[in-house]
């Protein structure tokens, strides 16, 4: 879990006074679960277990149900498919200092990889150079290729991350 702060345009956020005050207190703490970029695994029961250690699982899973629907109603998290979730706005909203996390937006590019990968037509990331050579052929670009490019744009997006928050600081 990570420190985090509540700026004082929170109270006043017009969105966020439209939701209950449990749902408020739940994204408070996603923003705690939450990597630096506002990425987490969304696992329920451990958001749960972690957020509201006295409350009953089965109350406490089911109002995480409510809450969750209520902040992606509200533009507030995104949950994807591949199993993480994000609060959009928390690297906009949080100055981090010192050593920075992105472990959970990495595991969701990661996913991302092997998506896109299972979308363009590859059964797998076999090393065998007839496969490499079939994909060569099918895409014209070979999986070490394409991972090279989504691993620079990866370098990339962190880079221009690192500049935004030196130029918040």
């Amino acid at each position: 879990m990570r420190i985090r702060q509540i700026r004082p345009e929170f109270w006043t956020d017009e969105t966020m006074a439209g939701l209950s005050h449990a749902t408020r207190l739940f994204y408070i703490g996603l923003w705690n679960v939450a990597d630096d970029a506002g990425w987490m695994e969304w696992r329920p029961q451990r958001i749960g277990a972690v957020l509201f250690p006295y409350v009953p699982p089965t109350r406490r899973e089911r109002d995480i149900g409510t809450w969750a629907t209520a902040l992606q109603e509200a533009g507030r998290l995104v949950i994807h498919p591949c199993g993480c979730a994000q609060v959009p706005t928390l690297s906009k909203h949080q100055r981090v200092a010192g050593k920075q996390s992105f472990t959970a937006l990495d595991a969701h590019k990661a996913h991302a990889k092997k998506a896109a990968v299972a979308i363009r037509g590859y059964q797998s990331l076999s090393d065998s150079p007839v496969e490499e050579r079939r994909v060569e052929e099918r895409n014209g670009m070979s999986i070490d290729d394409l991972m090279a490019t989504r691993d620079a744009e990866d370098d990339a997006d962190r880079e221009k991350m690192a500049t935004v928050r030196a130029l918040r600081a």
